[in-house]
């Protein structure tokens, strides 16, 4: 995972802040945080982005947009959330690796370990 830019769009604080720690500081990634939507298309537009993980609800809105434009860019991507499978997001893209809310960010690494093996 070193040197490997990783967009994150997340809008709790708290695990935004973990998963820059966990994976910036201890995995040499390069973290960019989005709390938005639009955070995350100016993140996309302005940085090369290896991977992403992606809160499916941010605020009350769907990380479809976000998911379509990793997909169509060829970024692999993973998404994380409390709400089960059965988001409508998570629906759109079966192959997709989810990450259930609370996880772990050993938990983390190893989906993105496994997703960076597997080309996507």
């Amino acid at each position: 995972m070193k040197d490997q830019s990783i967009l994150v769009l997340e809008d709790e604080f708290i695990i935004a802040m973990e998963l820059e720690d966990v994976l910036g500081a201890e995995h040499g990634a390069r973290v960019h945080i989005a709390s938005t939507l639009q955070d995350a298309f100016d993140i996309l537009n302005n940085y090369a982005v290896d991977l992403a993980i992606l809160d499916v609800n941010i605020d009350g809105e769907s990380s479809l947009p976000v998911a379509r434009a990793l997909s169509e860019g060829g970024i692999p991507f993973l998404f994380a959330t409390g709400y089960g499978s059965a988001s409508s997001v998570i629906e759109a893209f079966p192959g997709v690796s989810v990450l259930a809310k609370p996880y772990t960010m050993s938990s983390v690494v190893a989906a993105l370990d496994k997703m960076m093996r597997r080309g996507g």
